[in-house]
């Protein structure tokens, strides 16, 4: 620490790095060792592409699912967005941010400053993902419940809730046609595990 400097080193450095950096990759299951994934909000460019159509970026339902899933395994997420040669960041990448944004509004607690479960998600294809503090369990759920219920598989573990425990449920808009709108938040409620 020359300089009084904390320094960090990734895998594209050599030596001994501190962490892994996959590009446009993630780990199928929780990895102990810390690791960062980077992409573009362009699935083909890091940088601004003329070429690429607005309905192919990285929706806010897109982002939030990688960042979900990549900090319930250990992992940063770093998402790229390209701008113009002015320094602008085109609407259809804003957009998208700003959907992720509204998600992470209401629901960023379970998600900044939190740490991996062992057990990352209900199965490495599953549709919940966990996260914990010191003080929350997490359950982020991808899909909308076909029922109504969430219903938690988590491989006959034991999920850190107790009685008495009081939990927040939020589920994503949908549409007439039962398609997603995306990440913003509907509805909202409280309930207690006794009941």
């Amino acid at each position: 620490m020359e300089n009084g400097y904390q320094v960090t080193m990734n895998d594209r450095c050599s030596a001994v790095p501190d962490f892994d950096t996959p590009e446009y990759a993630m780990f199928g299951s929780l990895s102990t060792r810390r690791w960062e994934t980077t992409e573009g909000l362009d699935p083909y460019s890091f940088g601004i592409n003329n070429a690429t159509d607005a309905t192919a970026y990285k929706n806010g339902t897109t982002i939030i699912h990688t960042l979900v899933d990549v900090v319930s395994k250990n992992g940063n997420y770093l998402l790229n967005a390209g701008p113009t040669a002015e320094g602008n960041i085109i609407a259809p990448m804003a957009d998208n941010l700003l959907a992720a944004g509204r998600w992470l509004k209401y629901a960023g607690e379970c998600v900044y400053a939190t740490e991996y479960w062992y057990q990352a998600s209900q199965d490495p294809t599953g549709s919940y993902r966990f996260l914990t503090t010191p003080e929350t369990f997490c359950i982020v759920a991808f899909n909308k419940p076909t029922d109504g219920s969430v219903v938690v598989d988590a491989g006959g573990v034991v999920l850190p809730i107790q009685e008495g425990d009081t939990s927040q449920t939020a589920r994503a808009d949908q549409r007439d046609d039962d398609s997603w709108t995306g990440p913003r938040v509907e509805h909202r409620r409280e309930w207690s595990i006794d009941d």
